[in-house]
């Protein structure tokens, strides 16, 4: 007799203006916060994703996603320790470039040291709210064409304590899904704890919407350019 070598699951959709229906490929929409869901429907409508992701910071969650790093090449296993992993990523990414990372405020010298008149600042790099604003008009729309968005709810500190500050990323990397899980408390219990109140926003893409026309180095999507 035929069988499937897994089991059937269900997906739901969200509906979003100016794109229409967006699958929900993991988790349950309209659990998340009301200002959550509003920040998660802006952003779709802006980078256009194939579909949503919402994680939950489980083991199980952690495991799929490092098997599919490992399948694609962009995670290899080490063997001397448990658990560890090397990944290779492109020499012209420009996640930790001091002069691609900007802090934007409207008072500049709340962000940089005042300076002598043509001399930068070796602290900061500071960006208008005007300015950052033309930059991410120009980088975010269309950016996760082709690609999964994936929600983290996380807490830096202890989930529910009064010193910790809780965030929702939005990303088209699962490699950053795995990274969160290891700098903060990435969890379903979250939403609960989060209730209707602030939050900080965090949005990230890799900048490479599909299908890519050019040579992905290490298979580490990436684009230089942004």
């Amino acid at each position: 007799m035929w069988r499937l070598k897994e089991s059937a699951f269900e997906v739901h959709e969200i509906v979003v203006p100016h794109i229409g229906h967006v699958p929900v490929a993991k988790g349950d929409f309209k659990y998340l916060p009301k200002q959550v869901q509003d920040f998660v429907t802006q952003w779709v409508d802006v980078c256009q994703p194939r579909a949503v992701y919402i994680c939950d910071g489980s083991v199980e969650e952690a495991e799929e996603i490092t098997a599919k790093l490992m399948e694609r090449g962009t995670l290899h296993k080490l063997t001397k320790y448990p658990n560890t992993y090397i990944c290779r990523t492109d020499p012209r990414d420009v996640a930790r470039v001091e002069s691609r990372t900007v802090v934007c405020s409207v008072d500049r010298y709340a962000t940089e040291c005042h300076t002598k008149d043509g001399a930068a600042s070796q602290l900061a790099h500071w960006i208008s709210p005007e300015n950052m604003d033309a930059a991410m008009q120009e980088r975010f729309p269309g950016c996760m064409a082709g690609r999964m968005m994936y929600v983290i709810p996380f807490s830096m500190g202890p989930i529910g304590s009064p010193l910790s500050k809780i965030g929702v990323e939005l990303t088209d990397s699962n490699y950053v899904v795995l990274c969160m899980r290891l700098m903060t408390r990435v969890s379903h219990d979250i939403w609960r704890v989060l209730g209707n109140n602030e939050f900080v926003r965090c949005l990230h893409s890799v900048g490479c919407p599909r299908p890519v026309n050019y040579r992905v180095v290490n298979h580490w999507s990436c684009n230089p350019r942004r």
